[in-house]
């Protein structure tokens, strides 16, 4: 009775080894292999195999990036090129690829795009610019904007020159510069500064520097020219040869006389140059002649 079941069993266990157990699609033992990080498996399971087009780009991309791993990259980059050919969206982003598997995904591109691409670096002289036609005279002209009644005013003048006087025998030379302004028909008032080198006892001489107010008033004026009487008041500071130092007032009672062309004159006087300080009263008779130049467009009476 035992013999029956027996040969019962063994037939079913014929049977079941002669069914065809499912087998696993390549894609899925190179995902399997990625899991474990085995580049070579992945190659192994992939590049014998024909994928659908459902399968397509993760078997091409899967492919390519195992294939550069292990620094085959010639096929490495065909495996990219047919994976770039799939869609025109396929594309990576410099983030998304290790550096070592970068330059194959971009020799693949470059090779994708063919003649698309123009990678020739063109380097040109740069073009002369064209030389301007015409004149000075055919840029526009824009008009000043008017004169106004200060910009005509001529009632501020200045004078500056030289001054030349004597002492004791010697000879007094200078500077002197004058600014002075009408305050009507015959005063102007203004300041002035001068130096001098004085002389001194025993042949040596003292440095004279003086400012101070000025004051003017018109005795004459005519075609010949205007006569004024003017005089000065100010500080004075005399640097002495044996290097001690004066201060005191310095008064300069003068005649002037000026004549004019236009704007530009000039004008000569005679003055006392009178120092006083520490019990000192000295005189030094003085000549001078300088630049008058009076700024205005009104003509000049």
């Amino acid at each position: 009775m035992v013999a029956p079941y027996v040969a019962m069993g063994a037939l079913l266990l014929s049977s079941a080894s002669g069914v065809a157990r499912p087998t696993k699609s390549p894609l899925v033992v190179a995902r399997a292999c990625v899991a474990r990080a085995d580049s070579a498996c992945v190659v192994t399971a992939l590049s014998g195999a024909k994928p659908t087009s459902s399968t397509a780009n993760e078997h091409w991309l899967t492919l390519a990036f195992a294939r550069s791993r292990l620094g085959q990259h010639k096929p490495a980059q065909a495996d990219f090129r047919a994976w770039l050919a799939l869609s025109p969206k396929n594309r990576l982003d410099r983030g998304q690829v290790p550096s070592r598997i970068w330059p194959d995904y971009v020799a693949a591109l470059l090779a994708h795009h063919g003649g698309a691409l123009d990678l020739q670096p063109r380097v040109a002289r740069v073009a002369k610019p064209a030389k301007a036609t015409g004149s000075w005279r055919d840029i526009p002209r824009v008009s000043p904007p008017p004169r106004s009644v200060r910009d005509q005013a001529n009632d501020t003048e200045f004078v500056t020159g030289p001054l030349i006087g004597t002492r004791a025998g010697a000879l007094a030379a200078g500077f002197s510069l004058l600014v002075r302004m009408h305050l009507g028909d015959k005063i102007q008032l203004g300041g002035t500064a001068q130096g001098m080198s004085t002389p001194a006892q025993g042949g040596h001489r003292d440095v004279d520097i003086a400012i101070g107010a000025h004051g003017q008033w018109q005795l004459a004026k005519g075609s010949w020219g205007r006569l004024d009487l003017s005089t000065m008041v100010g500080f004075a500071m005399v640097q002495r040869f044996d290097g001690t130092e004066l201060n005191g007032v310095m008064l300069m009672p003068a005649i002037r006389y000026a004549r004019w062309r236009h704007f530009v004159g000039i004008e000569f006087w005679l003055a006392d140059q009178v120092l006083l300080g520490d019990g000192l009263s000295r005189h030094v008779p003085v000549i001078g002649v300088g630049l008058l130049v009076r700024p205005g467009k009104k003509t000049h009476e």
